[in-house]
């Protein structure tokens, strides 16, 4: 198995937020912003591994 290069990007997304409710899930251009970190993290130069922890099971399914 390969082994992955590059830095691991970990990316926090609380299914609770007290400001705006679910906005992990909120979309832009139809996109879910938690989805948005995602594809910008996994676009970056150096980063070999994306991982998202979440306590939201709708947040882990995006």
């Amino acid at each position: 198995m390969a082994v992955p290069r590059g830095a691991l990007a970990v990316i926090p997304a609380r299914g609770g937020s007290k400001g705006i409710p679910g906005k992990n899930l909120q979309t832009v251009g139809d996109i879910p912003l938690v989805c948005r970190s995602i594809r910008a993290a996994q676009a970056s130069n150096g980063v070999g591994r994306v991982v998202v922890s979440t306590d939201d099971d709708a947040i882990a399914a995006a």
